[in-house]
């Protein structure tokens, strides 16, 4: 059987005291995370925190009016295990008057497979230097007043394969 993939959850509690959970969940990982569980804490403030587990991470984020929080795990028996920490803690933290957990996966974050990007670039090339050529050996036939016509035609296509590898850049950054 192949390795698993990373996993994610999302969920939210929806409350008018986010910030106070947060706290409480804070207080518990601080307190368990010094004796026998492995539970940390890293990266907290008022409003953000982040709880490391061996296996996963808990993100947790204090809305106007939910408590985000958003767990990613080597595997799915992490993630579930890592989701039911947390829901275990806010219930025995909160009280009885604990809203609930709302879970739900998380949208995937594997990178979809690129099949052919080299050889597609390469092709493009191969148009685009074509092209070029053609019209250039064109220029260098035709009469002068085609020179502007063409020279005009070059520039467009210049300018669209500028643009087209300009966006391909763009993209390709906000991926990463």
């Amino acid at each position: 059987m192949g390795a698993e993939h990373p996993q994610q959850a999302k969920g939210h509690v929806r409350t008018d005291h986010p910030a106070r959970y947060l706290a409480r969940l804070r207080e518990w990982a601080g307190t368990v995370g010094s004796h026998q569980q492995p539970e940390r804490l890293t990266d907290w403030s008022d409003r953000h925190g982040t709880i490391e587990f061996e296996g996963g991470r808990c993100t947790l984020q204090a809305g106007p009016d939910a408590l985000t929080l958003r767990v990613e795990a080597a595997d799915r028996n992490d993630l579930r295990r890592v989701q039911r920490l947390i829901t275990e803690r806010l219930r025995e933290t909160g009280g009885p008057d604990t809203p609930p957990v709302t879970w739900q996966p998380a949208v995937a974050t594997t990178p979809r497979p690129r099949h052919g990007t080299k050889l597609g670039i390469a092709a493009v090339v191969v148009l685009v230097v074509a092209a070029h050529l053609g019209l250039g050996g064109l220029l260098l036939t035709s009469g002068p007043w085609k020179h502007w016509a063409l020279a005009a035609v070059l520039a467009a296509l210049s300018a669209k394969t500028v643009h087209l590898l300009r966006r391909r850049g763009v993209r390709r950054g906000k991926a990463r």
